[in-house]
This record gives structure tokens, C-alpha cells and sequence, in this order.
């Protein structure tokens, strides 16, 4: 059966964000009292976009990255409005809450509170706002005045094209009647918004500040950020102490896929001598290799007296080196064992914050003895103060061979950073001010190696060192030789020898040539792999860039008997998407893999004004239900339209998804001629029961305002010993498929579906599951209802075809009367539904609307199931 696994299936009206990144924790002080009404605000270091948002009830923040920039939020992706509905605080609350919202428009705005069977219970706000932020206050009273009982509440706000609900709970609840004016709103309106920007994008480092009453300001800079990231934040509210804060970072290894360290005490010891203080007693264990490129960890941080220290100890247990999978130890010298020691003289100030980071330096701490699996290290430890210290950034054009960059003073290394094999950037972190040399150490020559005299100034970055020559600066040599376009494919190979090849790209021609035939080298295959260079499968899938994902594709090249090979590859749609060309051997024992280039633009392909191409044989017939007779909605009808499973009505109260004609479909990837006839049949239906749509086919591919796109499920390799770098795995056991964006969505939105198309195990079209994507599209969610094509989880399972109740759905979500955001309470009015015991019998149970009590729809569903296109085998 046809399933929907992703979130994106169809984005719930409270929960639309599956792919946030969301920074949350708590502010506490130095006595372990929580810190309520403080600012938290987090700032690119890079772009200097900026967010904040109020810790509430418990010490409590959270701020969502992928909103649009707001005084609540920092946003990292470009949308059409910068309006925005954040989560209240305190969640849960107990017993009241502050809502905040924020409008990119001056409209007419309602704010309404709902409980958890959707009837609503108080109007916080209904009156025209002005642009900015506004916040309003609920004490959990109905408009009454009277207290509502505990449990889960959703609150609706709708203003000009803009709805969105949030979901909260109230912890106890409140008993008997409040006085109208002890629930008055706090109402707070900032200046206008900001628009959104690309922090995310451009930086993943942070500073956070913290700023409040009662306390001194926090601060806490190069906080790295790329996924969710729970935040306690220590403040200091004592006049009469001052805070230290350790944290570890590491200059990387190569050849490496792991170095773990284990960490039992980190000590502190005040000038003069006497004891060691433990400042950490908590055993951790790090990957060093995850703390570089300037990631740290903070190893903790403390209030403590005014005064002077003169040095740090690490207490180390263990230490492990993982190569290839395979763990070995680390032998340490016996005193090391005892504890690292890092001398220095500091200070700490009362009201003030001592950063210190720990550089272990893995790369030359570490030895291999002979060629056993026998490895030693002796830590390289440095201790610096991070409020005082820079960074160098710049770029290695070594053709992705790999390379590392050096700092040093005099004859003293400082620290290092490998090169990124992707696209040749470096990054040295925490480097105390003064004058540093590089130089690039790499099996490739590479002119300047060595770069003199970079000046590092406190708290700034260098960037833009760069090593080498720039690939646009390169020309051709001995343009007489046939050979100069042809460049030499730098292999890594997981097993095995690589093949010595040279490759040309020659418009969209790609040509090898071999010293032998590479059956004669042992290989099997020799496939080019192409993927969009702009996004991952994830990002692909939560954007603009739908059409990225079809750029999946896995070519081989054939007859492997001669030396030389060639392809010609174009673009698989009209869309000209920069693409990354990268080559796989695979062989008896040999699996090597190569990048060619990471920006190839496609001269071959459709073109937008070229036309769609619908096979004969699926051409539709707009008359073949000429006879049906649309009749009013019905209640049931009407219910279905904000009606979801109980699992997802938790998440939030659904409300009327709705697009707009004219519809006009085109298919892309990799359809068949089962695929263009299930959309035939489709357009065929939604000829009588959405007229308003005109639906039909698009002309040219510039014209289509539905795409629905099918990839061909193929196996794409995750690597996971650093050949190649991260890959795509993403053939599934079942059907899948998701809408993203959709009803109401101002930006592009496609339909996506994974097909298998594998002859040899059975073709599947993965049929039911194209129908189910293009449902919620037009306009349906999950209902209850047994043998629906919409259903996921009812006991009867899911119909292989739009049911008599989709098709009732369908005509009342396209209704004339019907309006994109609308509420249980508004779509029954405006479709004329009364507001009776039936009404209020299918509120309370959603199920009740399954069955359509209208003959219509019930032969419609007869006829339209004799015809229906269904699965091949």
C-alpha cells in the first residue's frame, strides 16, 4: 500500500519546520537559580544577522533558525514574508503565557485560541495591527472570563494571506470565574521586521550574548552551529566573583577517521602553588576530529573568586586512534598519564568572563611506530585566550589532493588545518595575536608553499590566503598539443590501485582515456556520477530545488574494451542546474572514486519553450464524465476538508489547503506511460468536480504550475572511510513520496515520488503512491477513513484510488465558497453547512465524515474506479 512517510507529506499548519535547526536551553546563575526575562541573542559572525528571544518560566530559550530574521528568531532561508508565528513562553505554562507573532504587513489580524476538539474559546486579538512585533499575554480564561481546565490548547492567527497555529500546554489550569480585566493583554510592538538573510549559509560560527537585570552580560563567541543544539547558559549575578570558561578544540589529522580522547578531571590551580582545584569532575570522552576547522567544546564553566591562576591539568585516562574502522590504542607516557599541564598567568575579574581554549594538537601528538598498528601519543597542548584571538581562512588550488596548511612563529608550529578536498578552503582557529608564516604541505608542487608575515589582530579574522592559482587564472598549455585540454583524474580508492586516466570535458562530451582498456586493468564498470552541487538530498527536498534531486543519476560508460571511453550526458529537465561530474571504478578489489568538476552548466537538454510530449495513448478525455451533475457539499464533505488522524490533530487543527487554477501539469524524471495516464485520469475527474481549476496538460515546460517528479530508486553509495565524501543512499524498502510545499504556497512546489523501476524484481510504479502526493496538492489531508487514497493508518488500509469521499473533498476544498486558511467553524459556514447536532457530532468525531451520504459522488466513484489506472504488477 501507498504510504506517506515524510513530515512533508503535508505540512501541518502548526508544525511546518521539519527541517529547523533549533538552539534551545536554559540560564541559570552561579547559584543555580534559574534566570527568567533575559535576552538571549545569537549573531553570525560572518553576515552579522542577528536574533534573540526571551528566556520564560524555568530559564527557558528557544530560537528557531529556519525562520525569517525577527526580534524572536534568526532566519537562514530567504521567504516572500517575513511574518511569523513563534512559540509561546513559558511552554508549558502555568497560568499564563505570552504570545508573540510578528507581521511583515499592517492587516486586518485575529488571534484565536482553540482547545483540543478545535472549538474556540477565546479571541485574544481581532482588529487591524501595524507592521512589526506584537505580543499579547493569555491567563488561561475563556471569553467568559471563566478558567479552562489543563490539557493542550492551539493558538490561530490569521492576518492578510498569513495563517499559521502553534500548539501549547497548560499545566493545571485554572478554577471558576477571573474578572474580565485580570486577564488584560500585554502588548508590546517593536520596529519593522527584518528581512530574512542567509547567516546559516554563510557562517556556521556564533556569538551568543545573554543580557538582563541582575546579572553581568554573557558572552560566548565561535559557537558552531549545523544542527539542533541544546544550550545551558551559566551567568553571573555575584558583584564579588567573575567567570572562567574552558573549552577544547584540535588542529585535524589525516588518515584518521576518528581520535578519541577520554577526559576525566580538567583542574585549576591559583598562582603561587598550593592545590590543584577541580574545575571539571566529570569523565567525557571527544572526537578530536570533530573539533576543527575552529569547532570547540566547552569543557565547562564556573564562577569563582577574584584573582590570579597560573595554570590548567588534564586529567587523561584514555586515548584511541580509529583508521580504516579498526581501533587502536594510544600509548602515553606514564607522567602524561598523571595530567597534561598548561602554564600561564590569568586573571580573573570580578564581573568579568576568562575564555581559555585548549588546542590539542592531534596531528602531532600523535606516532606511529614501525609499520605494525603500533601508535603512541604525546599530547601538544596550547592554551589561549579566545576573547583575544583570531583566525586565517583562505583557500589550497591543489586539484583536491590533499594538503595541509601550517602556522608558525619562528621555528615554533602553532597549529594547522587540513584542506577541504571539496573545495580547497582551510580554516586556522585561535591564534593569539602576532605575526604568523604558512606554509602548505601537499605530494602536489604548489606555488607560493609558503606564504610570510600574516598579521593576526585580536577578535578578527584573515581571510582569502590562498595558495596556488585559481582555476580561472590557469590557461591552456601548448595549445598544439592534443592533449593540453586533458587533465589527470586524481583517484581515491577504498581498495585496490587506482588507474592511471586523463579526462576532458568538452561541452557536455566526457572523454577517458586509459594507458590500457579498463577491462585489461581489472575493471568491471566505470560509472559518472552526477548530483546537484547546490543542496544535499535533504536540502533538495525543503526548498526551491526540487528539480535538484532528479540530477541524481548513476551513467556507465559502455564497451570498457577500448582505452578510450566517452559519454555525452545533458540535462534530465529544462532546468539548467549546475551539476558535480565524479567518476567510479569498481572492479575485483578495486573501488576507487574521483571528483571531475563541481560547477558543470549543461548545454544539452529540453528548453523551456520546448513542449511537453503526453504519449498518445494517455491523452485525456474532458467529457468522459460529462454527465455528472456537481451537487452541494455536505457536511461530511465539508468535515474532510480540515479533518487529519488524531496522531497528527495533536501537532494542530488543520485547516483548508487550497490551489489555485489555472492547474497544468507536467512529469519529469522518470515516468512511464502509467504514470501519464494516472494524471490523465486524474485531469479527467477534476474536470467535474473542480472545474474551477482547468486542469490539464501544460504546453511547454515554462507553462507548468504542477510538477510531479518520479527518480528511478538507485543505489547510491554513503561512504564512509572519506573516498568521495558523503553520498546519496537512498533507495527505500517501500513506496515514499511527499508534497513539498503546496496549497497556499507562495514559492515553487512539486510533487516528489520514488519509483522502482528494477525489471528483474518486479516494476512498480509506485502508482497509489503518486495519486496520494498529488491528493494532499489539491487540497486533502490524512482522514480517518478506510479504503480512502488518502489514508495511512485506518484498520482497512488505504483504497488504490481516490474514494467517493476524496472526490467529495476535492469539489468542497474547490468550492468557490471555500478559502485557503480556513477554520472547522469557517468552511462550514461558507459552504452553507448548518451548525447543528450533526455539525457539532462530526467536531467531536472526525470518522463520522467518512461516510458521504450523496449517490452522486457514490456512482461518480463507479465509474471513475472502472477506469483508474492501476498498478502493472
Amino acid at each position: 500500500m501507498s504510504r506517506c512517510i515524510r513530515a512533508a507529506c503535508m505540512v501541518l499548519a502548526a508544525a511546518s519546520a521539519s527541517s529547523a535547526i533549533l538552539i534551545d536551553g536554559v540560564v541559570r546563575d552561579q547559584n543555580g537559580q534559574v534566570v527568567e526575562g533575559a535576552l538571549v541573542s545569537i549573531t553570525s559572525e560572518e553576515s552579522g544577522a542577528s536574533a534573540s528571544a526571551i528566556t520564560g518560566s524555568g530559564g527557558k530559550y528557544l530560537i528557531d533558525l529556519n525562520r525569517p530574521a525577527a526580534t524572536a528568531v534568526l532566519g537562514i532561508a530567504e521567504r516572500p514574508s517575513a511574518s511569523a508565528l513563534f512559540q509561546n513562553y513559558p511552554n508549558p505554562f502555568n497560568p499564563e503565557t505570552i504570545i508573540t507573532f510578528q507581521l511583515e504587513t499592517a492587516a486586518p489580524t485575529t488571534l484565536e485560541i482553540y482547545n483540543s476538539i478545535g472549538q474556540s474559546i477565546r479571541t485574544l486579538v481581532d482588529e487591524p495591527l501595524g507592521v512589526g512585533l506584537h505580543r499579547f499575554r493569555w491567563n488561561a480564561t475563556d471569553d467568559n472570563g471563566q478558567g479552562v481546565a489543563a490539557g493542550t490548547y492551539f493558538y490561530h492567527l490569521t492576518s492578510d494571506r498569513f495563517v499559521e497555529t502553534g500548539k501549547m500546554t497548560l499545566l493545571d489550569g485554572r478554577k471558576g470565574t477571573m474578572a474580565i480585566e485580570s486577564a488584560s493583554l500585554m502588548r508590546v510592538t517593536s520596529a519593522e521586521p527584518q528581512q530574512a538573510g542567509k547567516a546559516q549559509a554563510d557562517s556556521d560560527f556564533f556569538t551568543i550574548t545573554v543580557t538582563g537585570d541582575g546579572f553581568f552580560d554573557y558572552e560566548r563567541s565561535g559557537v558552531a552551529v549545523d544542527e539542533d543544539l541544546s544550550l545551558d547558559i551559566l551567568v553571573n549575578s555575584s558583584t564579588d566573583l567573575g567567570m572562567v570558561r574552558l573549552a577544547l578544540t584540535d588542529a585535524p589529522v589525516d588518515d584518521a577517521d576518528a581520535v578519541l580522547v577520554t577526559i576525566n578531571t580538567v583542574d585549576i590551580r591559583r598562582d603561587g602553588g598550593g592545590p590543584w582545584r577541580t574545575f571539571v569532575g566529570e569523565s567525557r570522552t571527544f572526537d578530536l576530529l570533530s573539533l576543527s576547522g575552529g569547532v570547540s567544546e566547552m569543557l565547562g564553566e564556573e564562577v569563582l573568586e577574584p584573582g590570579e591562576f597560573s595554570g590548567v591539568r588534564l586529567q587523561v585516562e584514555s586515548a584511541q586512534i580509529v583508521i580504516d574502522g579498526e581501533t587502536f590504542d594510544l600509548e602515553m607516557p606514564s607522567g602524561e598519564q598523571r595530567g597534561l599541564q598548561l602554564q600561564g598567568d590569568y586573571r580573573i575579574v570580578t564581573g568579568e568572563t576568562l575564555d581559555l581554549m585548549i588546542d590539542f594538537d592531534a596531528r602531532r601528538s600523535i606516532t606511529r611506530r614501525g609499520q605494525d598498528s603500533d601508535f603512541a601519543m604525546s599530547p601538544i597542548l596550547r592554551l589561549v585566550p579566545t576573547k583575544g584571538a583570531g583566525f586565517i581562512t583562505g583557500h589550497v588550488f591543489a586539484d583536491g589532493t590533499a594538503a595541509a596548511v601550517i602556522a608558525r612563529q619562528g621555528d615554533e608550529e602553532i597549529s594547522s588545518a587540513i584542506v577541504d578536498p571539496e573545495d580547497g578552503t582551510y580554516r586556522i582557529s585561535f591564534l593569539a595575536p602576532g605575526v604568523y608564516d604558512l606554509r602548505v604541505e601537499s605530494e602536489l608542487r604548489i606555488e607560493p608553499s609558503v606564504i610570510e608575515g600574516i598579521e593576526v589582530v585580536a577578535r578578527r579574522g584573515i581571510r582569502d590566503v590562498d595558495f596556488g592559482d585559481r582555476p580561472e587564472d590557469q590557461g591552456p598549455e601548448d595549445e598544439g598539443d592534443d592533449d593540453a585540454d586533458f587533465a589527470s583524474v586524481a583517484w581515491a580508492c577504498a581498495a585496490g590501485d587506482a588507474p592511471m586516466v586523463d579526462f576532458q570535458i568538452a561541452g557536455d562530451a566526457i572523454t577517458l582515456h586509459f594507458e590500457a582498456p579498463p577491462t585489461e586493468l581489472g575493471l568491471s564498470s566505470v560509472v559518472l556520477q552526477t548530483e546537484p552541487t547546490d543542496c544535499n538530498r535533504g536540502a533538495c527536498a525543503n526548498g526551491s530545488q526540487g528539480f535538484h534531486l532528479l540530477e541524481l543519476r548513476r551513467l556507465p560508460f559502455a564497451n570498457l574494451d577500448a582505452a578510450s571511453v566517452s559519454m555525452m550526458v545533458s540535462a534530465p529537465t529544462h532546468r539548467r542546474i549546475p551539476a558535480t561530474l565524479s567518476l567510479l571504478a569498481d572492479g575485483p578489489g578495486i573501488t576507487c572514486e574521483a571528483e571531475l568538476v563541481t560547477d558543470h552548466s549543461y548545454e544539452a537538454g529540453p528548453r523551456e519553450t520546448d513542449p511537453i510530449e503526453v504519449p498518445v495513448v494517455a491523452a485525456p478525455d474532458l467529457d468522459r464524465y460529462a454527465g455528472f451533475e456537481l451537487p452541494p457539499p455536505t457536511a461530511e464533505a465539508a468535515m474532510l476538508t480540515v479533518s487529519t488522524t488524531a496522531r497528527e490533530m495533536a501537532f494542530g487543527l488543520p485547516t483548508v489547503r487550497k490551489i489555485s487554477g489555472p492547474v497544468r501539469f507536467g512529469l519529469y524524471g522518470n515516468p512511464r506511460e502509467e504514470h501519464w495516464r494516472l494524471v490523465s485520469e486524474i485531469i479527467e475527474v477534476l474536470a467535474v468536480v473542480a472545474p474551477s481549476l482547468e486542469a490539464g496538460y501544460a504546453e511547454t515546460h515554462e507553462d507548468v504550475t504542477f510538477p510531479v517528479l518520479l527518480r528511478a530508486c538507485e543505489e547510491w553509495e554513503r561512504s564512509k572511510d572519506g573516498v568521495g565524501g558523503h553520498r546519496y543512499s537512498e533507495c527505500r524498502t517501500g513506496p515514499s513520496g511527499f508534497l513539498s510545499g503546496g496549497p497556499g504556497a507562495d514559492s515553487p512546489w512539486w510533487v516528489w515520488i520514488d519509483i522502482s523501476i528494477d525489471e528483474a524484481n518486479g516494476y512498480s510504479g509506485n502508482l497509489p503512491t503518486v495519486r496520494h502526493e498529488i491528493g494532499h496538492a489539491l487540497g486533502m489531508w490524512h482522514p480517518f477513513c478506510g479504503q480512502s487514497q488518502m489514508t495511512i493508518d485506518h484498520p482497512q488500509g488505504q483504497g488504490r484510488f481516490f474514494s467517493a469521499a476524496d472526490l467529495a473533498t476535492i469539489a468542497a476544498v474547490h468550492d468557490a465558497r471555500a478559502m485557503h486558511g480556513m477554520r472547522v467553524d469557517q468552511i462550514g459556514a461558507a459552504l452553507g453547512i448548518p451548525a447543528d447536532d450533526r455539525w457539532s457530532a462530526l467536531q467531536a468525531d472526525r470518522g463520522l465524515a467518512c461516510q458521504v451520504p450523496d449517490d452522486a459522488f457514490t456512482a461518480l466513484f463507479q465509474d471513475y474506479a472502472t477506469t483508474a489506472v492501476l498498478q502493472s504488477r
